[in-house]
């Protein structure tokens, strides 16, 4: 397919391809709009099943339960036009390839929901993922998808060999990944390196492991998977409550009359950082209290005097 709009296709069956199953691919002068594919089945192909490339432009392609399916080549649905402004994918299945599922390089506005994609890097575990989003792709959303186990796959005990269910590449303009089961991947559930405005949310398992790179900014503060902050400038010998985390904590002053403490966090936050204080023994409602500098990386306090053993609690959010 190179030149062409407003085409509808649906219960189309191509099996045992060569190459691959169906292809489109614009040339340079060449514009492909309008596209509709319904149970459109590209099963068991020599190279891509289901292949979205060339250089022209591409826009506004809906694919509802569609079947890309056993590709040898290095991908089930390969997405590779830079100028594609436009893709969703509803429901149907992305299953079986020898290499990664969904190979997702380049492209605007790309959608999966509903999605079945399983059962994919059949020729090395871990080598290859269930979704792969590249530095190049702009804005894209998983949402309501099943991306592991799944299928006569998962009802005939077979194992899946995916690395991670989805993998966010190193992208800037943003993605929504949401409510989707990734569990049973052989890696992990969600790698993300984007760098533009992130969505995670609903994704099972819920796991801090689950999210790494530059969304480790969500774990260490939302998450509270930081490790424990130091006290400083707070009198002999203060101390941090165990388990407290960039997000929330307690601290204790030490001897020596303290006027202030510093509470720096284990991991920066990415810009700021907004905390509150409230005391909690004798010795701290005793006296008052007020933030008297924050930042990213660190809080103030100073006390309206000088005070031993006050044990206060904080709250932090930022961005």
């Amino acid at each position: 397919m190179y030149s062409v709009s407003g085409l509808s296709a649906s219960l189309v069956d191509m099996v045992s391809n060569t190459n691959s199953a169906w292809t489109m691919g614009p040339g340079s002068t060449q514009i492909i709009s309008f596209i509709r594919f319904h149970d459109v089945k590209g099963d068991t192909s020599g190279s891509i099943a289901c292949n979205i490339g060339g250089t022209g432009k591409i826009a506004d392609v809906i694919l509802s339960d569609v079947w890309c399916s056993s590709s040898g080549g290095a991908a089930n649905l390969s997405v590779s036009n830079a100028n594609l402004q436009g893709l969703t994918i509803i429901g149907g299945d992305i299953i079986n390839s020898q290499q990664t599922g969904a190979l997702i390089l380049s492209g605007n506005d790309i959608d999966f929901y509903g999605v079945n994609i399983c059962y994919n890097s059949q020729a090395t575990l871990g080598a290859s993922h269930g979704i792969y989003f590249g530095p190049s792709v702009g804005r894209h959303s998983v949402r309501h998808s099943r991306v592991g186990n799944c299928g006569v796959f998962k009802a005939l005990g077979a194992p899946n060999k995916q690395g991670y269910g989805i993998f966010d590449d190193a992208n800037s303009l943003g993605s929504d990944i949401s409510d989707n089961d990734l569990s049973g991947n052989a890696t992990g559930p969600l790698a993300s390196y984007s760098t533009g405005a992130v969505t995670r949310w609903g994704n099972a398992p819920s796991s801090v492991a689950s999210v790494v790179a530059n969304d480790a900014a969500f774990n260490l503060h939302v998450l509270n998977g930081s490790g424990i902050p130091a006290v400083s400038a707070c009198g002999t010998s203060p101390a941090v409550a165990a388990n407290s985390n960039n997000a929330s904590g307690g601290f204790t002053t030490g001897t020596g009359t303290p006027t202030a403490c510093t509470i720096t966090f284990a991991n920066a936050y990415p810009t700021a950082a907004f905390c509150t204080v409230s005391p909690v023994n004798a010795a701290a409602v005793g006296t008052s209290v007020r933030i008297s500098a924050q930042s990213a990386s660190a809080f103030t306090i100073t006390l309206g005097a000088g005070t031993d053993s006050a044990q206060y609690q904080y709250v932090c959010g930022g961005k």
